[in-house]
């Protein structure tokens, strides 16, 4: 079985990156790198895909942005003014219709997603029964005669029981990268670094 792993250089996909292998796929790695990515992001990618001996794939979608990010051209639209922080329109359709994709191409059954317990309390298209319609409307789209799934072994799942979860299987959990800003340190202060720390110590973790 081979499975396509997203991957974006944090703990939630390197934990579930880890799963995969676990459970016996043969793993394949996809990135996609967005508007203003930290470089720190995209290292800590390589660097977990290396050290799990999988091969990466990169996209590059310039084009995908967060409302909080400058000249967006949502922004004027007062309807989207109470969106959450980090929101991206329709961003779970758009990556995993082209992890469906590169699925096909590389000839994966499974597409494995790291959305932990807490997203769907944010993202609507980050639920169980998203994931699962979507999979479905992704089969139907493909050539190859397979049964598409999409699996999210950390939902329900909160941070630190992610972490947990990761130190049992051995993933490189202090090599992710979580911050929002550019680097090249974690500043430590937004809400991800600070979400890792406690996190990181409730698990037991040294570092950050």
């Amino acid at each position: 079985m081979q499975a396509l792993a997203l991957v974006s250089g944090g703990i939630d996909s390197t934990v579930a990156l880890w799963w995969a292998l676990d459970q016996g796929y043969e793993v394949h790695a996809l990135t996609m790198h967005y508007f203003k990515r930290p470089p720190p992001e995209r290292q800590a990618t390589e660097t977990i895909t290396e050290l799990a001996g999988v091969e990466l794939t990169a996209i590059e979608m310039p084009w995908l942005r967060e409302l909080e990010d400058p000249v967006h051209p949502l922004l004027d639209n007062p309807a989207l003014a109470d969106a959450p922080e980090g929101y991206v329109p329709a961003r779970n359709p758009i990556l995993y219709a082209l992890a469906a994709h590169v699925a096909e191409i590389v000839g994966a059954e499974t597409i494995v997603g790291g959305h932990n317990g807490v997203d769907p309390e944010r993202f609507p298209d980050a639920s169980a029964s998203f994931f699962e319609r979507f999979g479905d409307l992704m089969a139907d789209s493909l050539h190859s005669d397979v049964d598409l799934t999409i699996e999210q072994p950390l939902l329900g799942l909160d941070k630190t029981e992610v972490v947990e979860r990761g130190l049992e299987r051995g993933a490189p959990v202090e090599a992710s990268w979580s911050c929002y800003e550019l680097g090249p340190d974690p500043c430590g202060e937004c809400p991800a670094c600070e979400e890792r720390a406690r996190a990181f110590q409730a698990a037991g973790v040294g570092g950050t």
